[in-house]
């Protein structure tokens, strides 16, 4: 796997795991809200189906679970890549790492923090991702 796809993955998986919160949000928002009773003078169905409140929890605690293995598989990519960064011997290389992947700079911002031109800071960038891949 390149270096580059590496710290994406991990960026992705944070992703995916803050829409899922979102959704759990929402799920236990409809759960909460009590739905208002319809009578109707027809028989009942055979089938017992669910209502929506007991859907929208159902899907929520199913949602929580899967956020609980996302969230362990995210910390192990994460101390596995901050272990990798911290291998580099030239700090300049991870800094750009650590802002580009981690803190998610621009690299308009990258290049003003640093004080670092905008051709330096992409040679550094590529430098880092080589001695990575290399480890990887």
């Amino acid at each position: 796997m390149k270096a580059k796809q590496y710290f994406k993955q991990i960026q992705h998986l944070k992703l995916t795991i803050m829409v899922k919160q979102q959704r759990i949000k929402i799920y236990r928002q409809i759960a909460s809200t009590p739905a208002t009773q319809t009578y109707s003078a027809l028989p009942k169905p055979p089938k017992k189906t669910n209502s929506v409140m007991e859907r929208a929890l159902i899907c929520a605690i199913d949602l929580e679970q899967e956020v609980a293995k996302d969230i362990t598989r995210y910390s192990e990519l994460k101390v596995q890549a901050m272990e990798l960064i911290g291998k580099l011997e030239d700090t300049t290389c991870q800094q750009v790492l650590l802002l580009r992947y981690f803190e998610n700079k621009k690299w308009e911002d990258i290049f003003t923090i640093l004080c670092y031109s905008k051709s330096s800071i992409h040679s550094i960038h590529n430098k880092a991702l080589e001695r990575i891949e290399e480890m990887l």
